[in-house]
């Protein structure tokens, strides 16, 4: 089946946007559950990573700049030494060419004899002290002059030829620089050989110079010394990277495999120093151990011949950690302490003028969502909170205004201004709890305005309202403050007596009736006059024995009794108050029918 290449790139490329959303979102998510003083205090870190990056930065540039001193310094001790190694090296080629141009080896006349060539020896004071003598053999590989360190240096007969440098030279038929040889006293040398011809092309004699290679490790010391730093090591190698001399600072370095990473390393080229005799390599190098940093030269004798030797300096490189402690220990302690201080203020800043304040916010909203709107308190912070504290306020106080307002509409009659029904029942169970509780006395009592239909009918609703609020009003004042009155609806009311038996209570009913019977109601240009008639029922513990305390029943029984009372009393001619007793239940089951 074949499938388009388009198929996958736009599957990748979807997968990809997903991925980009899912990360979004996520990010979207982490931000904002910070709080305010989280808030502050990601930015002062963001504040600090940049004022990190700045000085890290600058330090980066001087640790650098501190390994890149040691590796000129390196170049330029190498190249010091290469270039004395080529001095020398070309002193002993010239000292030698021109020994062999003397009249003694270039008379094969005279026989090579000790005695013939002693005046040869006097040349050598004009020599350098890095060379050790002077060596002259005959064809045969006699010792005919055998000169070390100013006297005679004596060697058996046939030794030359059995050494592999002078087997070199023969081989080369020019001026050869050999390998590192160790004479029977311990001493190192060089040998540098030159042999001598005949004009018929025969081998005539042998010149060597030994090259003291310990005078050559004290110049290297001496080198070394003088540099700001020690590196791991310089040294002199032959052809083979076999040591001919060497300062050998840390005797746990890995020596030939840091010279091979190092001869191997990029080719370093100069054009003020470009030298066809000399090839400079230089290599930065890590591994377990550390970071490396090198520098080489090979020596040549000739441009296009294999070098005959290596000079090279290896140091390691600074560790950022020691370079920080030795050069930034105070500017880092200050760093700390700054950003230390910063993260600090920022928690108590980001407390002061946010979190304290949104935290305040955020508590006095949950109270409001639980219905306590008077958990109002001043909130401190900063400008825009403190402005937002008193906007809080100043609404916190205008919706509990509001609430109170509702809950009075809610509670209160519009017409009469005293409690309804929904707040009486309310009340009303309260009380019963509490009766129970203190075996304290109560007593609920029903009233209804006699004949109101009739006032109505005659004067208009709107006398009839004006009845019932001035009915309100004079029940009120014969009331105690602590008495429950409440439009029970239409033109009946209902009243809890609170702490007060029967007899109290039928005495203030009558009191009401009286008030009430003698008032009268001016609207327009009408007086009118009303009844009333009432009913009361007063609760014993008894009742709640029997009636129990499922108080919605036990209020509704209660209230039925009274109405059967204030039913009784109509029917024995209205304008009467009466107490309830078992003796009315059948005017009760009357008024449950209607």
């Amino acid at each position: 089946m074949f499938i388009p290449l388009n198929f996958f790139e736009n599957s990748m490329l979807g997968t990809f946007k997903s991925f980009c959303v899912d990360c979004l979102q996520s990010l979207r998510i982490c931000l904002s559950s910070i709080s305010a003083r989280g808030a502050l205090l990601l930015q002062s870190f963001a504040i600090l990573c940049m004022i990190a990056l700045l000085f890290s930065y600058d330090v980066l540039q001087n640790w650098d700049y501190a390994n890149t001193q040691r590796l000129r310094q390196a170049r330029t001790l190498v190249l010091t030494l290469a270039s004395r190694q080529q001095v020398l090296i070309n002193s002993a080629s010239t000292f030698l060419y021109a020994l062999s141009f003397s009249s003694l080896l270039q008379d094969n006349s005279k026989p090579l004899t000790p005695e013939n060539i002693q005046y040869l020896v006097e040349k050598f004071e004009k020599l350098p002290s890095d060379f050790l003598g002077l060596f002259i053999f005959s064809p045969d590989g006699r010792a005919l002059c055998s000169f070390i360190n100013g006297e005679s240096y004596p060697l058996p007969a046939d030794v030359a030829f059995s050494r592999p440098y002078f087997i070199k030279t023969l081989h080369n038929k020019e001026f050869t620089v050999n390998s590192l040889f160790v004479l029977d006293n311990g001493q190192k040398i060089l040998p540098l050989t030159l042999p001598v011809y005949t004009a018929t092309g025969e081998l005539h004699a042998v010149l060597m110079l030994p090259l003291n290679m310990e005078k050559q490790e004290d110049y290297l010391r001496t080198a070394v010394d003088s540099l700001a730093f020690q590196p791991h090591v310089v040294g002199l190698l032959d052809r083979k990277k076999s040591p001919l001399a060497q300062y050998h600072e840390h005797k746990n370095f890995h020596y030939n495999e840091h010279i091979e990473r190092l001869l191997a390393g990029a080719l370093y080229q100069d054009e003020n120093l470009l030298n066809p005799l000399t090839e400079k390599r230089m290599a930065i190098w890590s591994d377990s151990t550390g970071d490396y940093m090198g520098f080489s030269a090979s020596l040549r004798l000739q441009p296009n011949e294999k070098p005959y030797a290596y000079m090279l300096a290896i140091a390691e490189k600074i560790p950022l950690l020691t370079f920080v402690w030795n050069n930034y220990l105070l500017q880092f302690s200050g760093f700390a302490c700054i950003v230390l201080i910063m993260l600090l203020l920022s928690r108590y800043i980001g407390l002061y003028y946010f979190s304290a304040g949104l935290e305040k916010l955020t508590d006095i909203t949950s109270q409001c969502q639980q219905g306590n709107l008077q958990a109002i308190a001043p909130v401190h912070g900063c400008k825009e909170l403190t402005l937002l504290g008193q906007h809080y306020e100043t609404m916190l106080r205008s919706l509990q205004q509001s609430t109170e307002q509702l809950t009075r509409l809610s509670y209160e009659d519009a017409l009469t201004h005293i409690w309804n029904r929904r707040h009486f029942m309310l009340k009303a169970e309260q009380e019963l709890q509490r009766s129970q509780r203190t075996h304290s006395p109560l007593c609920f009592a029903m009233l209804d305005i006699d004949h109101f239909k009739l006032v109505n009918d005659t004067y208009g609703h709107a006398a009839g309202d004006a009845v019932l609020a001035n009915f309100a009003t004079i029940t009120r004042q014969n009331l105690r403050t602590s008495d429950i009155f409440a439009r029970y609806g239409g033109e009946e009311f209902v009243i809890c007596f609170i702490n007060s038996t029967e007899q109290e209570s039928l005495a203030v009913l009558e009191r009401i009736q009286q008030a009430w019977q003698k008032y009268c109601t001016q609207y327009e240009d009408k007086a009118i006059y009303c009844t009333i008639s009432g009913g009361c029922f007063a609760v014993t513990q008894k009742d709640f024995i029997s009636m129990g305390t499922e108080w919605e029943y036990t209020l509704k029984t209660i209230l039925s009794r009274a109405d059967s009372a204030l039913y009784y009393a109509k029917e024995q001619g209205r304008n009467t108050m009466y107490a309830w007793h078992p003796d009315m239940m059948h005017t009760q089951t009357a008024a449950a029918q209607q």
